[in-house]
């Protein structure tokens, strides 16, 4: 952006109507870089091998789920690690080896009712180092089975342990040193979910979605402009406005109508 001050001064001061253009360009390149980064990103994960050979655990598909939530999160077994993906793409490496490495699965359940409430992956020392919402993974005939091969996959103990809820809690993890994951490893509200992925918020900055299209907007009359310099200018304007706007819209509708959206039916392929 500095590039582009710099040069709308100098076509404005010394009366230079080629350097509106290059301001134009320069304000370009932003959403182009950007375009640029996404695009590596994701041909360099298509290709990537690195959980070849791994054995991946999905969650439920019952009530309550989203989208975004059957296909980003997971549990993948390999045959040094343990890699939790959350729902919005955050990744967990744990080892399945030395002192803090997965030696123990205990299955918590409420101490009144005998309710299964979340797996919790321990090490050697006893330490909770991860928590699966049972709801969201398990439950349901499809989730036993899963709980199965999971138990199979990690060919480590497994236990049961009652999980004495306080009185005046609210949700049964308040209090519980892994309550984050609880919220991560399950179906999260569409804004909140949004408020997590969204690149601007996540990645480059809030204010660069807003702040690109008004810079753009100083130029943008250049349309209606008989001069070749001042019409690029308006048109590299133009294009830096819709780099910045359509992606940003385009991924809040899908969101709102389709990734983020509760999945009313369960649905066998998702």
């Amino acid at each position: 952006m500095f590039g582009w001050f710099v040069a709308v001064v100098t076509a404005f001061s010394a009366d230079l109507v080629w350097a509106m253009p290059v301001a134009a360009c320069a304000l370009l390149l932003i959403p182009a870089s950007d375009g640029v980064v996404r695009i590596a990103a994701w041909w360099r994960n298509r290709r990537s091998n690195l959980f070849a050979g791994a054995l991946m655990f999905r969650p439920s598909s019952g009530a309550g789920a989203t989208r975004r939530f059957l296909r980003t999160a997971s549990v993948r077994v390999l045959p040094y690690d343990v890699v939790l993906t959350n729902t919005v793409g955050e990744e967990r490496w744990l080892g399945r080896a030395g002192a803090h490495g997965v030696a123990r699965v205990v299955r918590l359940v409420a101490s009144t009712t005998g309710e299964p409430l979340a797996v919790e992956f321990r090490d050697r020392n006893g330490d909770a180092r991860a928590l699966l919402p049972w709801k969201h993974w398990f439950e349901g005939q499809q989730g036993q089975d899963r709980w199965a091969e999971l138990k199979a996959a990690l060919a480590v103990p497994v236990a049961d342990e009652k999980l004495r809820i306080a009185e005046n809690a609210s949700v049964w993890w308040q209090g519980h040193m892994l309550g984050a994951d609880v919220r991560k490893m399950s179906p999260m509200e569409a804004e909140e979910a949004r408020k997590e992925t969204d690149w601007y918020r996540s990645v480059i900055g809030r204010n660069e979605l807003l702040a690109l299209p008004l810079f753009s907007a100083v130029l943008l009359a250049g349309l209606f402009s008989d001069e070749l310099p001042a019409f690029l200018a308006g048109l590299l304007s133009a294009l830096t406005i819709a780099a910045a706007l359509v992606p940003a819209v385009a991924s809040a509708l899908v969101s709102r109508f389709s990734y983020d959206k509760v999945i009313e039916k369960a649905e066998a392929n998702v």
